[in-house]
């Protein structure tokens, strides 16, 4: 009978080699989109710092976007990733500061919804192995800079860049004893470009794509984490619907 018996600390047993799951068989068809998402994530990166640094250059404009009208803004996301060409959904939360609705600022937690599952080759004895299933998982704080560049009444776009730090940890079970291991620490940068569209004045739907560059224990090297980061998304603007139903307005 399996037991609950958790090993945090104490840990017997050594991954020494992994193999990718069946299911990561679709990698080879991914790479060469990977290859172009790279791509597009390093222009947008290289063309927000470059816009950065105009700003900075124009400090009196800089500085503007601080010293105007701000709001709160908070915001929670499903956004899906891969690892090993396998698709993965995240979970995001943040909360920041918007600034005359041109920039952004703020911090965000992440995690993986879903453990990555992929099958280990666990050291018993000497040449003894033994093959297990493995969960891995990773979390991470970031903080986010977003400037908007095209905005009309029904339309905005904009370009996040969010860097982050965490950590990582895998799970794996053996002779019905389940042992933890932590993974040590998750660095990584994601450019990207966000968009939506505004239906309503209190409701719009838009979509996010970038790269995100991962960097996980090198232990994991055998294991692709960088990849291209995708979101599909609904947007109540609560402030607009709530002002909306304070004047007695027609919502639709």
């Amino acid at each position: 009978m399996k037991t609950n018996k958790t090993k945090e600390d104490i840990n017997p047993l050594t991954i020494e080699s992994y193999k990718i799951t069946k299911e990561a068989a679709n990698i080879t068809r991914l790479l060469s989109l990977f290859r172009v998402m790279k791509r597009v994530g390093q222009f947008i990166l290289i063309f927000f710092l470059g816009y950065t640094c105009t700003l900075l250059s124009q400090s009196k404009g800089f500085a503007d976007f601080f010293n105007s009208n701000y709001r709160l803004t908070a915001a929670y996301t499903s956004r899906y990733t891969f690892i090993d060409g396998i698709q993965r959904p995240v979970a995001s939360v943040k909360a920041g500061v918007s600034f005359s609705e041109k920039l952004r600022v703020g911090l965000g937690y992440a995690q993986l919804r879903r453990p990555y599952e992929f099958k280990g080759i666990v050291q018993l004895s000497g040449n003894v192995y033994n093959e297990t299933d493995v969960h891995f998982k990773f979390w991470y704080l970031y903080t986010y800079l977003d400037y908007v560049f095209y905005k009309t009444k029904h339309w905005e776009l904009s370009m996040p860049l969010y860097l982050g730090a965490g950590a990582s940890n895998f799970r794996y079970t053996f002779q019905d004893i389940e042992y933890k291991k932590k993974n040590g620490m998750v660095f990584t940068y994601e450019p990207a470009i966000s968009g939506h569209y505004k239906a309503l004045p209190w409701l719009g739907v838009g979509a996010d794509i970038g790269y995100r560059f991962m960097h996980v224990n090198k232990q994991y090297w055998k294991h692709q984490f960088n990849s291209p980061v995708y979101t599909f998304k609904v947007i109540v603007f609560w402030r607009e619907l709530y002002e909306s139903v304070k004047a007695k307005k027609i919502l639709f």
